[in-house]
């Protein structure tokens, strides 16, 4: 594993302090949007930066995600990190479709989630919004393509979590 300062280096090189928005989009809610950092675009895939300055739920410290947005992918991803990034916290895969990049008037990444996200946090991999996602079928707001596609991402992503972390790893530091 690479020390702290090793891992802050190499991020910031890529660092040119250049925003981004990214909108998530929902089939039966109104869409979110974050003001990230934009790293780089490279062979498909967008690598942005958040710093979260709120305690959650989820963590119980500050973090900073990278959020990594392949074009041609059924799924999205974020790594998270201690603030100082010493220490990789855990790794969220957003299952979704219509991820698209626009440069104009400003850089702005999007998707459409489709409800289920794989989580690899404190050695267990596990998924959410399953009843969300079950909801949506049953009230029909999420339609048979889209299920599909879930269904495939989700085998896809349980068999390949591990090339795909390694993956993320190689984008980060490489």
């Amino acid at each position: 594993m690479r020390n702290a300062n090793s891992v802050i280096n190499i991020m910031k090189k890529f660092q040119n302090n250049q925003k981004i928005i990214e909108i998530k989009h929902y089939l039966d809610n109104p869409s979110k949007s974050y003001e990230c950092e934009f790293i780089q675009l490279r062979n498909n895939v967008i690598l942005t930066k958040y710093i979260s300055e709120e305690v959650n739920n989820l963590f119980s410290q500050n973090l900073v995600s990278y959020g990594f947005f392949w074009l041609k992918r059924n799924f999205i991803s974020y790594s998270f990190y201690e603030i100082n990034h010493s220490f990789h916290l855990a790794s969220r895969y957003d299952i979704c479709t219509e991820t698209d990049f626009q440069q104009t008037p400003s850089l702005v990444v999007s998707f459409l989630d489709l409800y289920l996200d794989y989580w690899i946090k404190d050695g267990r991999c596990y998924w959410e919004d399953d009843k969300e996602y079950c909801n949506a079928k049953l009230n029909k707001i999420i339609n048979q393509k889209q299920i599909n596609i879930v269904e495939k991402t989700k085998k896809y992503l349980e068999t390949n979590v591990s090339m795909l972390e390694k993956e993320k790893k190689k984008i980060l530091f490489d």
